[in-house]
């Protein structure tokens, strides 16, 4: 349970950096779209880096 939490939360944050990134410098039109397509390269980075979610685990204990 706490490994999901942590990852949704990581998934969401890393989600938001990379949208923010996107959209000044691109300036998109479409948000959703660019929003969309950051969670779905958050949760590819985050699949390939697992430490990530084991050192966020580590953190909180």
């Amino acid at each position: 349970m706490a490994r999901g939490m942590t990852y949704l939360f990581a998934l969401i944050l890393l989600s938001i950096i990379l949208f923010l990134i996107l959209t000044r410098i691109f300036e998109t039109e479409a948000p959703a779209i660019a929003f969309l397509l950051s969670m779905v390269v958050s949760h590819f980075i985050l699949e390939k880096n697992e430490w990530v979610i084991d050192t966020l685990i580590a953190l909180k204990n």
